[in-house]
Order: C-alpha cells, then structure tokens, then sequence
C-alpha cells in the first residue's frame, strides 16, 4: 500500500480511504499518510491484523498521524482481537443460553475496547478532530459503525480535558461527507 500512495502526488487531498493488511510497514504508511496528506479532513481505515498480532499499536498510529490538523472525521476498523465473531447474533444461536452469554460478554468486551481506543484518538490527533467512528461488524446489524463525538472542555485550574462521547445514533452523516448517495 505504501508503494502505491507513495507514486500519487496530491498534496490537496481531503479525503482517503486504505484497506490492508498490516505488516512491518503499516507504521510507515502511517507516518506517510500523517505527512504527505496534510489537507485530509476525512480519514477512513480498514487495518487487517497481521497474523499473530495481538494488540493494534494505537500510540504508535496515533502519532504518525497526529500531524494531520484538519481531520475532522475518523473512521476505523482496526480487526481487534476482542471483537466478537460476526455470527455472534446469528437465529441459529438464539436459544442456546451459554452461546447468548458468552456473546454478550463479547460485546461488553469489544464496546470498552472501543471506548478506550475512541479516547486515545480523541486525546492524541489534532483538536480538528470531531468525530471517531469505530467498526464493529456484526453480521446482520443494521448499524455496525460506533459512533464517537470528541468532546473537549477547558478548565483554568486542571488544564484543558478531551475524551469521546459514544452517541446512541451516527451523528455524522459520513456518507454525505464523502459526497454518496
């Protein structure tokens, strides 16, 4: 992927969408995308885990692109290992009680690790950022993008404060923001 991004001169870009599968050079591309494409206000990422990678490096992604200061929009998938099976609500599974459990402790699961990852972002990138939407990919789920609104707060004696609000309902039209319909 870098290879390629590295052949295409636009310095005016304001949007991109990647898809790979990461490897010993997916920081790289990072720190490419987080200088090459300056301009970018819409950021969307789908990064496969590398067999046997345990952790997604969220500092390390964080930083590289930290020096894009128009982003307003993030979109993630980042294939967590916590993330539950995509059949996790699948009909076939909706009368045996242990297999209910076990995924409801999935999701519980996977929704912190998306709360903490959406706070790291928020935290680290430019204070242009506005919203973090996070995969989640559920077969059958009408809403498999989690929504996250960045909240920042000033306050003279602690410092200025960032965190990410999870919404009940996607806030940003993102398919209107990258001119779909």
């Amino acid at each position: 992927m870098l290879h390629i991004l590295r052949r295409i001169e636009a310095p005016y870009l304001d949007h991109l969408e990647l898809e790979f599968e990461a490897d010993g050079s997916d920081n790289e591309l990072f720190r490419y995308i987080g200088t090459a494409y300056l301009r970018l206000t819409a950021l969307r990422v789908h990064r496969y885990r590398a067999l046997g990678e345990a952790e997604v490096p969220l500092d390390r992604i964080t930083t590289t692109l930290s020096p894009l200061s128009n982003l307003r929009l993030l979109m993630l998938h980042l294939d967590f290992a916590d993330l539950p099976d995509v059949d996790a609500f699948h009909r076939k599974y909706d009368y045996d009680l242990s297999i209910m459990l076990r995924h409801d402790e999935q999701v519980r699961t996977s929704q912190a690790t998306l709360e903490h990852t959406a706070k790291v972002f928020a935290r680290l990138l430019s204070p242009s950022l506005e919203h973090t939407y996070l995969l989640l990919p559920l077969r059958k789920q009408i809403q498999q993008w989690v929504p996250f609104r960045i909240v920042r707060s000033a306050g003279r004696e602690a410092g200025s404060t960032v965190s990410a609000e999870r919404l009940p309902i996607p806030s940003y039209d993102f398919n209107a923001f990258y001119g779909y319909r």
